[in-house]
């Protein structure tokens, strides 16, 4: 099996704790990242070895990547999640989903209707997120169009 392609979205301080434990499985590669800030995203992608550091419209328009990793700031957790849904990526991202319950609403209906995932980062790491997503039968099969993602 190949392993699902995923691009950050946010290359702040949180970051480097994800790229680190995204390297330890081989379900998962990390192959692009992207930050508001060009210079942090090509810095993050030179530390980790990312082969890509781009925007976030180039990001969304990789249709190569499957998950988006969402570590923006809180405020903008919502307008990431909604655009990478309709890029047609599954999303995982740092809490809260949002800081509205509508836009909380609005990403939960727009998954559901498209047949992606999204999920909140609830458990302690993302490592231990990261080996129930990679064994996970509906992730084995397809990550654009997982249908549930139980973290």
């Amino acid at each position: 099996m190949d392993p699902v392609k995923v691009g950050v979205i946010g290359c702040g301080n949180i970051s480097d704790v994800y790229f680190q434990s995204g390297k330890v499985f081989e379900a998962f590669e990390i192959t692009a990242c992207a930050d508001l800030l060009p210079e942090r995203a090509s810095a993050k992608a030179a530390q980790h070895g990312v082969p890509k550091a781009c925007s976030v419209d180039d990001l969304l328009a990789d249709p190569d990547i499957g998950i988006v990793l969402n570590l923006t700031i809180p405020k903008a957790h919502a307008e990431v999640a909604l655009r990478a849904l309709e890029a047609g990526k599954s999303v995982y991202s740092e809490k809260p989903l949002a800081v509205a319950r509508e836009e909380g609403e609005r990403i939960t209906a727009l998954a559901k209707e498209q047949g992606f995932s999204w999920a909140v980062r609830r458990t302690r790491s993302w490592a231990r997120a990261s080996r129930r997503v990679a064994s996970s039968s509906t992730m084995a099969g397809s990550a654009s169009r997982s249908r549930r993602l139980r973290l």
